[in-house]
C-alpha cells in the first residue's frame, strides 16, 4: 500500500495545477481514498473502533 500511495502522490504532484482547477478538495480527498480502496464505510468503522476505545 506504501508503494501505490508513493505513485499516487508522485501523480498528484505531476498534476496538482490541473487538480486544484478541475477539482474540489472534497472530490480530490474522495478520489485518493477511492485509489486506495477505501470506502466511506470502512471509515465509518474505523472512527467508531476509535471511538469505542476512548
Amino acid at each position: 500500500m506504501a508503494e501505490r500511495l508513493k505513485a499516487l502522490l508522485a501523480i498528484g504532484r505531476e498534476r496538482a495545477c490541473w487538480w486544484s482547477t478541475q477539482l474540489t478538495a472534497h472530490e480530490s480527498v474522495k478520489g485518493v481514498l477511492t485509489a486506495l480502496n477505501i470506502d466511506e464505510s470502512t471509515i465509518r468503522l474505523k472512527r467508531q473502533r476509535l471511538l469505542k476505545r476512548a
